[in-house]
């Protein structure tokens, strides 16, 4: 596997730090491997989960949120209600153009759907990325760095496991090979 573009991180330290890793990844993943050592050893490890998170956390927050958008989309596609696709599409419109209004209303189209839809957690995504986690004009409440990368994962994992979860591994390790081309500078999207 060759160096990342988009993830900025020399060792991966800092990104374990934004996660919990489990006790597997934790006792194969050195802290000062570059990241695509680490994913790498992730993967050979079968620590799919934690590559997940991994690839979530490194990712900057706009190509994270839009490969959770991409694995929601192939992972649900057959019964992705018309809510839900709107919702995709607001998300994808926030990646294009991330405008403040485009983030809140990416949450506010989210709310109805409810929290174990996976589409909701790319929304989040969205929302945790940047601006203020306050009302207008309310004084501004930064999120924190890590919370993106946990909607993420959120929606990642849930789209690998809901409908199917006997094939789950075989998901998430396609969901992957995405996330790394993001991660290599491509889009990440399905041939």
């Amino acid at each position: 596997m060759k160096p990342f573009i988009k993830i900025r991180h020399p060792q991966v330290g800092e990104l374990l730090a934004r996660f919990e890793p489990s006790d597997e990844a934790a006792a194969v993943v050195d802290p000062k491997a570059p990241p695509h050592e680490a994913l790498r050893v992730l993967l050979s490890g079968g620590c799919l989960v934690d590559a997940v998170h991994f690839m979530a956390h490194g990712l900057p927050k706009r190509e994270a949120v839009w490969w959770a958008c991409l694995c929601v989309r192939h992972a649900m596609s057959a019964c992705l209600a018309v809510n839900e696709v709107a919702l995709l599409d607001t998300v994808e419109s926030w990646v294009l153009n991330p405008r403040d209004e485009a983030r809140r209303k990416a949450m506010t189209d989210a709310e109805p759907i409810g929290f174990s839809h996976p589409a909701t957690w790319c929304a989040v995504g969205a929302f945790w990325s940047g601006g203020s986690l306050s009302s207008p004009g309310q004084p501004e409440v930064p999120p924190a760095e890590s919370l993106t990368g946990k909607a993420v994962s959120a929606a990642v994992i849930l789209s690998a496991v809901r409908i199917d979860p006997a094939g789950a591994s075989e998901r998430f390790r396609l969901f992957l090979t995405w996330g790394v081309d993001i991660a290599n500078g491509g889009q990440g999207r399905p041939s």
